[in-house]
């Protein structure tokens, strides 16, 4: 079978989405993975979609069949953040809604604060690359920002503050 070509100007995503969402058994989750990848020929951005569409569709079933939560919902956003693209943080991150600013009992989650324990790790961090990096290969203003860090400076304007 030949594949189609397509792309993002089709808009395919969007029911690749919808359907991700319904997908309740494996069989349809393969199916779906074998639709996706087997029946298009994906341009930069539909392989994209492709991809996060699996990966939805994947979280789905899972959720389906073991009742997941909306708090362990974002619990697994975050495992997957980190498994996916971020194996190396070491010092925890942080994902603002945008959309929240539009209500004002959410203004302290725009501050731009750091709990204690994040801020040591950033610190130690900052001491590491110190100690393992050589001078002349970092740039001077990267080396010269590690050393303020591990100075005990807060950069950016953030303050310390347990939640």
């Amino acid at each position: 079978m030949e594949k189609q070509f397509i792309t993002e100007a089709m808009h395919l995503e969007k029911e690749w989405f919808d359907r991700a969402e319904k997908i309740e058994t494996t069989d349809e989750l393969v199916a779906f993975a074998k639709e996706l990848f087997e029946n298009y020929q994906h341009d930069y951005g539909t392989a994209v979609y492709a991809v996060t569409a699996l990966a939805v569709a994947g979280a789905w079933l899972g959720a389906h069949k073991e009742g997941i939560t909306g708090f362990q919902a974002g619990l697994v956003m975050w495992h997957f953040v980190k498994q996916w693209n971020h194996k190396e943080n070491k010092c925890g991150m942080r994902l603002w809604d945008f959309d929240n600013m539009l209500y004002p009992q959410y203004s302290n989650r725009f501050d731009k604060y750091i709990s204690a324990e994040e801020w040591k790790q950033v610190q130690e961090l900052a001491m590491e690359n110190l100690a393992r990096s050589n001078k002349e290969f970092v740039h001077p203003e990267v080396w010269n920002h590690w050393e303020f860090i591990a100075a005990g400076n807060l950069p950016f304007g953030f303050i310390v503050r347990e939640e």
